[in-house]
């Protein structure tokens, strides 16, 4: 990881991101439809960029409809 890497909790994840409960993003994750946490300190993050990619690469409507 790039030393400017933002890693985001939960609740940053929530706030600024997406709003899905804890439990569904596990889910993904666990079915490797969502990027993949990292442990630090005993604590859960994810990386932004990852998250932002994740986003990006989700279909969009028009995709959706065909």
């Amino acid at each position: 990881m790039a030393s400017n890497t933002r890693l985001l909790t939960y609740a940053e994840l929530k706030a600024e991101k997406i709003k899905m409960a804890r439990s569904t993003l596990w889910n993904l994750e666990r079915e490797g439809k969502f990027p993949l946490r990292r442990v630090h300190g005993g604590r859960v993050y994810w990386v932004e960029s990852e998250i932002d990619e994740w986003l990006g690469n989700l279909p969009t409507k028009q995709e959706q409809a065909a």
